[in-house]
Formats: structure tokens, sequence, C-alpha cells
């Protein structure tokens, strides 16, 4: 089979280079001819210099070979297959071993056997090479000789167009904006306010303008990168800021380390007065306050995905961490915000200065050293499917070469599959990280003991927000829609795969571990308290319930939905997620703790509701069982779970 190689690195003008189609029908003439059959590999839009992994359709075709797929290959010439020697090298090598008969247009076959051939082709190879790198210098000398005579080589800046000679001219239209945004700056109005003004008045961005196409994100603390719609691109602070400092605006347009002559659209004398005022109502709250937050750059708001971020002021007034959103008029999520001392007080208290994340250490590393078997399988279940992903990214080049998908259709699979090979990628580290732990599990649990031995409250700020980043991935913080005393957290490890989640109630101080069934005390928030509070009012609260057995306070049979839990009324299940009990484990706490075994319906009586009709039926249905073994009645609760479905009351 003959692999038709095609490239082309950008649009070339008319007459003076091969176009892909060009390329391919040459090679399909080839194949005509030899009498064999042929597949298409294309690479457009990429270099010849770069490497083979690097072009998706060399990538392929080289894959192709190695597979003994491929006899033939065509090319038009040696430049359209590479521009650089270890390239060349490299295929030059493959192809002798393969014996693979290589054609290009220009020359014909290729003679592997020909001591002349391998020295001319290997110098050409260096002067493709040569041809690129002249070529830069080429293309940076015509930016620089255009940019000095004023024209544009990318997108103007906002406030300026290119004419039809490519000249940068002022945007009437879009000066008025930039007079706009400097009089607001210089009348003490900040970059967020006057963003807010801008998208209240429905003023267009550029992204807005040019509507098509996405635009990328990226957190500058995880690196988590997200893709936006320029179509739905809003004005942000940022945005206003780098307008307010660009030179350009008062006719000093840098490019690289000089500065070229521009339209001048604020005069100097005004350019200077605003960006003297800008510090000083950067964002117009008045005194700045010096507020160093703990857990800055992983705390998520919940229900939006955003950063939530510190706003703190000298009384202490707004002193609490808030979704980013509610910096923008109109674009709220509608999540609470959460006050700062409490959520840094149950962070460092709880997992650094208290022995909890150790403890949370240990089980993880022990109850991993027990499934090392399961971790392992794991890992080669996670590398096979980044194996079929890439064989799925292979195949997409080849449906485009015959034209089964169109150029959005592929956009939007690879995307798609590039998405799923990052997921695994990560879940791959973490199975790695996890036998790695397996196997030093001993070293590791002393380390880390030894390590925290030495978290005192003597720690600078800055030693301690090292070791809240050095363990903590990100945390995520979700306020209840039905009770503002109530907050669910949701605790992201870097050393541990499993999430610890929370109920936080605000008004008591109080944090219920969902991962563990635990209510947790107070002396977390307030170190000189070591007394368990009493059970309050709030209608929450009077759920929760001591079991003198365990020694623990826990909350009612529930199911967990999201970051919402759900009580669940007259159920089997004594306490807690009720994904957590198994028949025997129910029947073990009930031989200890007969008394919370309701003796009319055979329930928990923590979840006893007499007002609803199933508490009846379940008295009747008890009634046969009543005299039998607890064992009899739990095997006929899991055998007809359907028959038996609890009912459900929010809970947050």
């Amino acid at each position: 089979m003959l692999g038709i190689y095609a490239r082309i690195s950008r649009e070339k003008e008319e007459g003076k280079d091969r176009s892909i189609n060009d390329q391919v029908e040459l090679g399909k003439t080839l194949a005509s001819k030899l009498g064999i059959s042929y597949t298409i590999y294309i690479d457009e839009g990429y270099s010849g210099a770069l490497d083979i992994d690097n072009r998706p359709g060399l990538s392929k075709l080289v894959e192709d070979v190695f597979d003994n797929k491929i006899t033939h290959v065509f090319s038009f010439d040696q430049s359209r297959l590479e521009r650089h020697k270890d390239v060349w090298a490299k295929l030059y090598n493959l192809f002798q071993s393969k014996k693979i008969k290589l054609f290009f247009n220009t020359t014909g076959e290729f003679d592997f056997d020909s001591d002349e051939n391998y020295l001319q082709s290997h110098m050409l190879s260096l002067m493709n090479n040569f041809y690129i790198k002249n070529g830069s210098r080429k293309i940076k000398s015509v930016l620089k000789r255009n940019i000095e005579a004023g024209k544009v080589h990318a997108i103007p800046p906002y406030g300026y167009k290119k004419d039809s000679e490519g000249f940068l001219v002022i945007d009437e239209q879009e000066q008025a904006i930039i007079h706009k945004i400097f009089s607001l700056s210089l009348d003490g109005k900040g970059t967020d306010n006057i963003a807010n003004i801008l998208n209240d008045e429905n003023i267009p961005t550029s992204y807005n303008k040019i509507g098509k196409g996405v635009y990328t994100t990226k957190n500058k603390y995880t690196g988590e990168i997200k893709e936006l719609k320029k179509i739905d691109a809003k004005w942000r602070g940022n945005t206003i800021r780098n307008i307010l400092k660009n030179t350009i605006y008062k006719g000093q347009r840098k490019w690289k380390d000089e500065i070229f002559e521009a339209p001048i659209i604020i005069p100097e004398e005004f350019w200077d007065k605003v960006n003297e005022n800008l510090t000083s109502n950067s964002n117009n709250t008045g005194k700045k306050v010096n507020y160093r937050y703990l857990l800055k750059g992983l705390i998520r708001c919940g229900k939006c995905g955003r950063n939530m971020v510190g706003r703190s002021r000298e009384n202490k007034k707004d002193h609490a961490y808030q979704c980013s959103s509610k910096r923008y008029k109109g674009e709220s999520c509608g999540n609470r915000s959460i006050n700062i001392d409490k959520i840094e007080g149950i962070v460092w208290s709880r997992f650094f200065k208290g022995s909890d994340l150790i403890s949370l250490l240990q089980k993880d590393i022990l109850m991993k050293r027990d499934n090392k078997e399961s971790i392992s399988d794991n890992i080669l279940k996670v590398r096979k499917q980044l194996s079929n992903l890439q064989q799925q990214k292979d195949n997409l080049i080849i449906a485009v070469s015959k034209g089964l998908l169109n150029e959005e259709e592929i956009k939007k699979q690879k995307n798609s599959i590039d998405s799923e090979i990052k997921d695994a990628n990560i879940l791959l580290k973490d199975y790695e990280l996890q036998l790695s732990n397996v196997a030093n599990s001993d070293k590791l649990i002393n380390n880390y003991v030894e390590e925290f031995e030495q978290f005192t409250d003597s720690l600078s700020f800055l030693e301690q927000k090292e070791i809240v980043n050095k363990y903590i991935q990100n945390i995520k913080v979700f306020s209840s829609e039905k009770n503002q005393d109530v907050y669910s957290l949701i605790i992201k490890f870097k050393i541990k795969l499993e999430e610890e989640h929370y109920l936080f109630f605000r008004k008591k101080d109080l944090l219920y571990s969902i991962t563990d069934n635990e209510l947790l005390f107070s002396k977390y928030f307030n170190s000189k308290s070591e007394n368990i509070i009493n059970i309050i009012e709030n209608p929450i609260m009077e759920k929760i319930i001591l079991i003198p057995s365990e020694e623990k306070f826990v909350l009612p049979p529930f199911i967990q939905k999201g970051e919402n839990l759900q009580i669940i009324s007259n159920s089997i299940y004594p306490y807690g997620n009720i994904k957590d009990w198994t028949s025997e484990k129910i029947i073990e706490f009930y031989s200890k703790n007969p008394e919370l075994l309701c003796k009319d319906s055979g329930l928990s009586t923590l979840s006893v509701a007499k007002e609803k009709e199933s508490y009846a039926f379940f008295c009747k249905e008890y009634k046969i069982y009543k005299n039998k073994p607890l064992a009899d009645w739990v095997k006929k609760w899991f055998k007809n779970q359907a028959l038996f479905s609890p009912s459900e009351q929010s809970l947050n």
C-alpha cells in the first residue's frame, strides 16, 4: 500500500507552492501507475521542522510503516517530509530498515543503496532547516518594517482597526469607548466598576465582534484551563486595566524592546494623569486592607466552579471568601460567602495542628496496602484506556482524509478525546502514586508523623500557606439553598484519592464529617472549648444523636446526592450514610445497641416517622419477624428494597 504524505505549513500565495489537494492528486496518480491502493496522511498548518510526534499525519504514517501496513511512500519532495536533520535521519533509517520504496514527485524513486543519495539527502535536510531559520528571520524583519510603516500584523488593540492597505487606524466607534474608560477611571471608578458599566450598557467586547470561536482561561494557581465562547465574553476588570496601562493609546506602540509611533486616541498628558491616579482607585474600596488569605487559589465555588476570593475590611465586615462571580453585576451564581476565620480554622486546626490528617493518611495508606493488587489492575486498565484513546485520535486523521468527517466534527471529537486523555493521565498518576506509597508505606507514615509534629501556631503565615498548598488540592464550598446556617465542604487532598465531605453549621461552629458519620467538636474554632455543644434548637441539629456505645454523635440515616444530603424516614439502616451499611454490619450494630431498633416497626429509632403511612406498613410486616432471628428481618429488607423503599426529606 502507498502512503501519500501531504503537508503545508500555512496558506501560500497561489502559484508559489503546491496545495494539499495538488500533492494528494499527484500521489493518487503514482498509486494508479504502480497498481496499488493508497492511504492519505495530511499535516496542514504544521511546520516541517517539528518532530514526528508533533505532526499527527507523519506520526500515523510512521506508525503504519512500523505495523507493515505501508510498503511505499510518496511525498512531493523531501522538504514536505521534513525540514530538520534529526527528523530526516529517523525517517531514512526507518524506511531503509523496513525496505520502504520512497518516491518524490521531483526526482522519482529514492535509492537507499546509493552513498551519493545518502550524502545529498542529509545535506538537503540541513539546507531545508537553514531555509526555515532564515525564513523566520526574514519574517521578523518584515514585521518590523511593517510596524515602522504603521501597518498591522495581528488583531489590533481595542479602539483601532486596519484599513484596506493594512495600516493601523483609529476605529471611531471604539475610540469613544476608550475615552469613556479613561474618563471613568479618572472620576474614581475602579476597573471592575467600569467593566460592569460597559456590560450594563451592552457595549460589545472585541471577542463579541468576532463572534465565532472560543478562548481559554487558565487558573494561575492550579493550571486548570477553561474553554469559553467568544460570543459570551464580558468586560472584565483586568481587561480594563490592560487598556488603561497600554501606551499605544498615547501614541507609543511597543514591539519587542522598541517603541514606534501610533495614532493617538488619548493625549499623553491625560494618559499620564489617569495612570498616576489608577493605583489609588484600583478597586474603589477605600483604605487598603493588608489581609493574607491562607486558602487563596484552593477554595472553589461548588455551584459554578469559579475561584472563591477573599474579601476583608478592617472592621471585619465582609470578612469572607466569596464566589468571584459576585464581582460582576448580574453574574452571581447565588452561592453564599463563607467566613474566612471559620473555614481557615477548620482546615488548619483540624488537619494540620491536630492529628486528623495524619489519621486519614495512615488509614488511607494501610487500606491501599491491602488493595495493592487492585491498584495494579487499575493502572493496567487506565493504560489500556489511554492506548485506545490514542488509537481513536489516529483514526480521526484517516476519517478526515477519506472525507468522512468535516472540520467541525473532527475538532469536536478531538477535544472530547483530549479531555478524556487528560483525565485518564491524572487518574494514572494517582494510581501510580498510591502504588509507590504502598511500597514505602511504613517510611511514608513515619515521615508524615515527623513532619506534622512541627506544625504549630508559631509557624509564619507563609510557612502555613506552603504546608496547606502541599497537601490540599482544592476545597469546594456549597451553601444550602434551604438553610442559611448550613454549608457543605468537599476537600480533595493531593496525597489521597478519596475526598472528605463535611457539613458545617455556621452559627454554632459545628462540623459534621459525612465521610466518618461523626460530629466534630467546636475546639476546631476555639482552642479553649473542649466540651461538646449541647444539641441546639436548629431543626437540622435536632436530628444529631449520640450513640453511647460508639462514643460519637451521628446523623440519622441519609443518602448523599451530589453536595446535598437527604434524611431517610422509616429505614432499617441504623444511622449515617446508608451506602456504608451491609446486612452483616446492621445485625452486628443492633446486637450491641438493641434499644435503637424500634420494638414495633423493626426500624432504626433514629429514622422513625410515625406520621408517615409507611410506618404502619412496617409495623404490620415486622409482626411476623418480631420473635425470629434479627437476620431474617434484615434479609427480608435487603431482598425487598423496592417494596421497602424509604421516604426522603431534604436536609440541605
